[in-house]
Order: C-alpha cells, then sequence, then structure tokens
C-alpha cells in the first residue's frame, strides 16, 4: 500500500529536523519545507538538506513572521495528506493551513508553551490568542512538546483534547555510545545554550571563577553564538579567565557537537527562564553531569530532578559552585547519572520519536 504523503512546513532548517525527516519516510512520503536556511553561512548549522528537504522560495519576512505565495505551490505540487505546521503565528503557516483545510487534508500543528519573550512569562488567552484559536479552530491536532505545555493549549486556549504531547526531535543517537565520566586530573565545563539575557551567560562566566578557586585545572567551554558575546568577553576579561575559557569556534558543522561533548564533564544552565532546551538532553545522554536552574521548564528537567540524573538549583552562583565542586570531589556520580539518563532519555532516539508521531498522527 502507497505511503500516506505527508508535507511539514517550518521556519529554519535546523540539523534535527533535517534529520528526522528520514526517519519520518519510514512511515510516510514525507517531504520537509523552511522558509529559510543557514546554509552557506558561518553557522554550525549548516547542513545538507537533503533530498526530501526544501527550502520554500523567499517573501517576506519580519522578526521570523514569514509570508510566501510559494507555499501554495507547494502544496499543490505534493498534493498531501496531511499537513504539519511548525508554530501557529507565522502568517505563511496559515495560509497553508486554510488551504489544508480546503483540500480536505488532516492539520496539525507543532508547538512549543507560549510564552514572552522579555520575561519567559506564559501568555494568557489575549486578543492575538483569541484570533488564532479562530483560524484554527478546526485543526485536528495539536503537538506540544512537553507535559507542562498541555493545559496552556488545552485549556487556556481552549483547543480541547486536539492536544497531544510529542517530543522535538532530538539528534541524540550518537551520544549514547560517548564514554562514562570518572574520576581525572582536568574537568570541563560546559555551557552550550546561546549567549542570551534569559540563560545568564555572565553568570555562567561567574560560577566558574568561583570554581576555579578552589579546582585550579578546571576549564571552561562557552557556544560561541549569541547577542551578548561581546559582554561575556568583557567579563572574562575582568575576572582573569582568558586563558582559562574557550569560546566554541571551532564549531562549523552540527557533527562537530559530538567531539565538544564527549570532551566535557559538567553541563550548567543557570537560566533565568527556559523553554525547555534540548543541549539538556544532549548533554545528559552524552554522560555529563547536568546542573540547571529551576527555572528551566519542560518534561527533561523534571526528569532530571526527580530520577536523581542531574542537579535543579536556585539561580544563584554560590549554589551552582558549590555543586559542580562537590562533584568534582565526587565523581563517582559521573558514572550513575550517565546510566540513569541514558535508560530514561532512551525513547527520545529519532526512531522512537518518529513512531510516536506516527502513532499520533494516525490516531482517530
Amino acid at each position: 500500500m502507497d505511503k500516506k504523503k505527508l508535507v511539514y512546513i517550518s521556519m529554519i532548517a535546523s540539523p534535527h529536523i533535517v534529520k528526522f525527516c528520514a526517519y519520518l519516510r519510514k512511515y510516510y512520503d514525507a517531504e520537509f519545507y523552511f522558509y529559510d536556511s543557514l546554509k552557506g553561512g558561518q553557522s554550525f548549522w549548516n547542513v545538507d538538506l537533503g533530498e526530501h528537504c526544501h527550502v520554500i522560495a523567499a517573501g517576506f519576512k519580519w522578526k521570523c513572521k514569514y509570508f510566501t505565495w510559494s507555499v501554495i505551490r507547494v502544496l499543490r505540487h505534493e498534493k498531501p495528506d496531511v499537513v504539519m505546521l511548525g508554530s501557529f503565528s507565522v502568517p505563511a503557516n496559515i495560509l497553508a493551513y486554510w488551504w489544508a483545510r480546503r483540500h480536505g487534508c488532516k492539520t496539525i500543528v507543532f508547538t512549543e508553551r507560549s510564552r514572552r519573550i522579555v520575561d519567559g512569562k506564559l501568555r494568557t488567552y489575549s486578543i492575538g490568542w483569541r484570533i488564532l484559536h479562530f483560524i484554527y479552530r478546526n485543526v485536528d491536532r495539536i503537538f506540544v512538546v512537553s507535559n507542562d505545555a498541555v493545559s496552556q493549549f488545552r485549556d487556556s486556549f481552549h483547543f480541547g483534547d486536539k492536544v497531544k504531547v510529542c517530543d522535538y526531535p532530538a539528534d541524540i543517537d550518537s551520544y549514547f555510545n560517548h564514554p562514562l565520566r570518572g574520576t581525572k586530573e582536568e574537568y570541563t565545563i560546559i555551557y552550550p545554550n546561546r549567549m542570551t539575557g534569559i540563560y545568564n551567560p555572565i553568570m555562567a562566566v561567574e560560577i566558574f571563577k568561583k570554581v576555579l578557586h578552589r579546582f585550579p585545572k578546571t576549564k571552561m567551554v562557552v557556544n560561541a553564538a549569541g547577542e551578548l558575546r561581546k559582554d561575556v568577553e568583557k567579563r572574562i576579561r575582568e575576572l582573569g579567565l582568558i586563558g582559562n575559557i574557550r569560546f566554541l569556534d571551532d564549531v562549523k558543522k552540527w557533527d562537530d557537537l559530538g567531539t565538544v561533548y564527549r570532551e566535557s564533564d559538567i553541563m550548567i544552565l543557570p537560566a533565568a527562564f527556559s523553554n525547555g532546551n534540548y543541549t539538556l538532553l544532549e548533554c545528559a545522554v552524552s554522560g555529563m553531569a547536568c546542573i540547571i536552574s529551576d527555572k528551566v521548564m519542560g518534561d527533561n528537567a523534571k526528569i532530571l530532578c526527580q530520577s536523581g540524573g542531574g542537579f535543579v538549583l536556585p539561580v544563584d552562583i554560590d549554589v551552582f559552585a558549590d555543586k559542580i565542586c562537590w562533584v568534582i570531589e565526587h565523581p563517582e556520580v559521573l558514572k550513575r547519572m550517565a546510566e540513569i539518563n541514558r535508560e530514561n532519555f532512551r525513547s527520545y532516539t529519532m526512531a522512537e520519536t518518529a513512531a510516536r508521531y506516527h502513532a499520533l498522527i494516525e490516531e482517530d
């Protein structure tokens, strides 16, 4: 029997989504389309799109709000049975949704929790969301990334039982094979997230300074991207840490991340807010001790906290520094936490995630 045609339309061609297309094609004749790609740029998200991932002809873009009439051309060409959209509020997605509904396609919107960028607070049923609810009132499914996002879309935004939990695809399969950490002369701390305000990169540097005072051989590596790069560099100079902290400028492609993770021992994220960043999942499966703030949302953070696979702490420099030092003083916990996390997150592999998508899409 022929497979159903599935078209997924999203904003940026991220490496993990591009890879996921191949796994979903086990169940569907899947084609993925993106409004933008970093292909040809300097970002390590520069990946080969392959045969079944495409960039839609350029239209208009304003603050990640894309609009192009080309989505209609794409859908007419593909003649899909299922249309899955990444985000509610992208104007071109609304256009694609209207076309899909008119032509009898099953429609799905995949989304994170809706929050205000400034302070991370969840959005309420505002005028904007009332309009979006009216537009998408007949959508077949809404996939949210974690259990703690369900109530917002089911209850606050009134989409009811259409809301299902479906994980964001994570490219972690090879990380299960990373060696277990243990006692060593020099430990490496990694701050793997973008240098943006809500993730507190300057605080991460200040935490490291305190750790270095007690363990002078400790090193730190930092994600090279983000608008606070210059501020972080300035703070590093002020604290005299130029020779102790390395920015990950040498990460040129997505697969380079595996080497960085393999060589790191402790991951920190002292975020003021995070929607549930997938660097946590990547680092946990790789085998690091993960130390994050209690402002990190999502199922991964809850699993980490409840299972003993990591540490969830208040946003405090001294508390973070003390916990890092405790891990260094008790290296045996690294092996135990890696084993716990690999067991807990085994179902997050690409193949398992694709199987869940298929089950939920086909659910009556």
